[in-house]
């Protein structure tokens, strides 16, 4: 607020004060009726109003200035005077006047004076003693005694003595006496307020301590009444902003007691695509006002219009200000301000910055150091406009504004008195939205719509607070430097017992690959080793080497190939080897090399390279190349010349005439196959030279 000057101060205290009661006088006179004392209430009149000046309107109070500070002004309709101080009118019977107020005992003791200003402005009286009880009722007749026995016959007896006369009943207790009339009481509630009761009636009057004022610049009061000359109200209006002829109204309040409307608006509009209003006002009987915006506004997640209109309110105190933004923020809290002034009786300041709290707790943000709701803008730098965009793009999510709309009255009406969302259903699912949104990339889209409409020159850090709330709603806690590489899964949400799992990767959760998610965890072991994957069950396998891939960076841990799924990864105890791949069906050989196991493609080496040496010219079928071919087997001959040195490819006749193969060591040898037939070798080739009725005929 503006001001309020210590001369102000000073019309009704002394310049030291000890810790008296500041009572308003609007609640004193109440007090004073319901007890009865209707002359009192009239004292009240003839000395605050004595003499002053009546206008029938506040917009016609005269202005106030240093030639007319501290005069009284009363305005019909309304129950007290105002008072002109630092260029407002206040009115004093609403706390804008503190006056210093105490009791003091009647001499008689029937009551108590109330003293304001160290004058008298009435007395409350205690309630008549009760009239006396009735006397009791008469006690009961003591019994009879009984009569004597009858003497025995013969002689006369003597007569038996007479009974003795019972006793009187005790008399009954005095009635107690009746009730006490109802007079007043005083009970304290807290440190800034008190109850008086008065019979069956009681009212809240709001207390404290008055500072000492001496060398203070100003005292600021919440909750004045205070009359307000307000030109203008501007601002923006922001969901993304509303479209340019959108229709703003500035509604006048009472007092900010009850915050009752007293049917007086102004009404303006959009000036522009920027959501900007601006709208002449006039004199204002107190300083809080509602102002209420409808129409289209630029979708933030879209990027596109609005396809119908959406509604906001925002409740403010105009008495410091003349700029009000009007939010999602605003319009969330105005029913629980409204609840926590009207009845919890919390001043408007306290109950504005208590709801402001509760609606950004809404989505886990921290707003304690935040400045007010309507300070708040899309378009700013700050870390608290960008909560705000957080918070209304998390609302807005792929909603219509008709489910909007349905959203934010569901939300309002649920919060209006403890000020806690129970719907944990629909917060999971602004959670989710949340969390898929930053998968795939969607802040990034939704931070270009926003810089594309040229609001500022900068976009505020939303980022942070959207992922906050998901990351925690899914229960995977903040990714700091410490927790780098960490993999987690959701302990909530739509990703719960799911195969996926999100990895703590520059300073963000992101969606973990197969990798990361399956050799979490593992250590270093054997060179070659193979692994099932955690989650997938994909086979891995383990390289010292880091070379496989020519990249160094693939050192430890990586997806297996097919034939390493098997076989293991290329190792130096198997340099040379050569395994098939039984899913594809080639052949690998490990080569020292390269590290890693190579395709081959000659048949001799995937067929004899684990046969061992044997003498010359012995052969025999190789079985790898027709078992993957199908096709036929292949014949090899070991050959000891200098030419081969080794298992060499043969032909048909040397695995299949029973003659060993044909080598140069073998040549010119002739000797009777198993057809029968003669064949002899030369050139590693063995000819047929006789049939047997030849070789007969000769040898004949």
């Amino acid at each position: 607020m503006k001001s309020t000057k210590n001369t102000l101060m000073s019309l009704w205290s002394r310049k030291t004060i000890e810790s008296k009661m500041i009572v308003t006088i609007a609640s004193v006179a109440f007090l004073l009726s319901a007890c009865g004392e209707n002359t009192t209430t009239e004292k009240i009149v003839e000395v605050a109003g004595s003499g002053v000046e009546v206008v029938t309107d506040v917009s016609l109070l005269p202005p106030c200035s240093a030639t007319n500070e501290g005069e009284l002004v009363w305005v019909r309709n309304e129950a007290t005077p105002r008072m002109c101080s630092a260029g407002l009118w206040y009115a004093i019977a609403e706390g804008s006047v503190a006056a210093t107020c105490s009791t003091e005992p009647l001499p008689d003791g029937s009551g108590v004076k109330i003293l304001c200003g160290g004058d008298s402005i009435g007395v409350v009286l205690n309630g008549a003693k009760g009239e006396k009880g009735d006397t009791g009722a008469q006690g009961i007749q003591g019994k009879q005694g009984i009569q004597g026995k009858q003497g025995v016959a013969g002689k006369d007896g003597a007569d038996g003595a007479p009974g003795a006369d019972g006793k009187d009943g005790e008399d009954g207790a005095d009635g107690n006496d009746g009730a006490p009339g109802a007079g007043c009481s005083m009970e304290k509630i807290d440190e800034l307020s008190v109850r008086v009761t008065c019979g069956t009636e009681s009212t809240v009057l709001y207390v404290g301590e008055m500072p000492d004022t001496t060398g203070q610049g100003e005292v600021v009061l919440d909750s004045e009444k205070i009359a307000i000359s307000l030109d203008e109200v501007s601002g923006v209006t922001q969901k993304g902003p509303f479209l340019m002829g959108s229709k703003v109204l500035v509604r006048e309040m009472e007092d900010g007691r009850t915050l009752t409307q007293t049917g007086n608006s102004f009404n303006g509009k959009i000036l522009n695509d920027n959501g900007e209003f601006k709208i002449n006002a006039r004199m204002l009987v107190s300083q809080y006002v509602m102002l209420e915006a409808t129409g289209y506004y630029r979708n933030e997640v879209t990027g596109e219009n609005s396809n119908s209109e959406l509604t906001l309110f925002a409740i403010t105190d105009v008495n410091d200000r003349n700029i009000v933004n009007v939010n999602l923020l605003t319009h969330l809290e105005y029913e629980r301000v409204v609840y926590l002034v009207t009845q919890k009786k919390m001043k408007v300041r306290a109950a504005k910055k208590q709801a402001q709290k509760e609606v950004f707790g809404l989505l886990g943000i921290d707003a304690t150091d935040f400045s007010n709701s309507e300070d708040l803008n899309i378009a700013g730098a700050s870390d608290e406009d960008g909560a705000l965009l957080a918070f209304s793009l998390m609302f807005q999510g792929d909603r219509s504004v008709a489910d909007l709309t349905a959203l934010l009255q569901t939300v309002a009406n649920d919060i209006e008195k403890d000020g806690t969302w129970d719907d944990a259903t629909t917060r999971m699912k602004i959670a989710e939205w949340s969390a898929d949104a930053d998968s795939v990339g969607r802040l990034a889209t939704i931070r270009n719509n926003v810089r594309g409409w040229e609001l500022s020159s900068t976009v505020p850090n939303f980022e942070q607070f959207v992922r906050a709330f998901w990351y925690k709603e899914y229960g995977l806690g903040d990714c700091t430097a410490d927790s780098i590489g960490r993999v987690k899964a959701a302990t909530a949400g739509k990703q719960e017992g799911t195969w996926t799992r999100y990895v703590c990767r520059d300073n963000r959760w992101q969606i973990a690959n197969d990798f990361e998610k399956d050799t979490y965890g593992w250590k270093d072991t054997t060179d070659g080793a193979l692994k099932d994957g955690i989650v997938t069950g994909t086979k891995y396998v383990f390289d010292s080497t880091g070379s496989y891939y020519g990249d160094w960076s693939t050192k430890g841990w990586r997806q297996a190939e097919d034939i390493e799924k098997v076989n293991g990864g290329c190792r130096k105890a198997i340099f040379g080897e050569i395994r098939r791949d039984t899913k594809n069906g080639g052949f690998y050989q490990c080569q020292e090399e390269s590290l890693k196991w190579e395709l081959v493609y000659n048949n001799l080496l995937i067929d004899t390279q684990q046969w061992a040496e044997d003498e010359d010219g012995f052969s025999k079928w190789g079985d790898s190349i027709g078992v993957v071919t199908g096709g036929n087997k292949i014949c090899y001959v070991y050959d000891t010349s200098a030419t081969y040195k080794g298992w060499r490819e043969g032909n048909d006749k040397d695995c299949t005439l029973g003659l060993l193969g044909c080598t140069l060591g073998r040549a010119g040898r002739m000797n009777k196959a198993v057809d029968d037939n003669f064949y002899n070798c030369a050139n590693n080739i063995w000819t047929k030279v006789w049939t047997m009725q030849e070789f007969n005929k000769r040898v004949a």
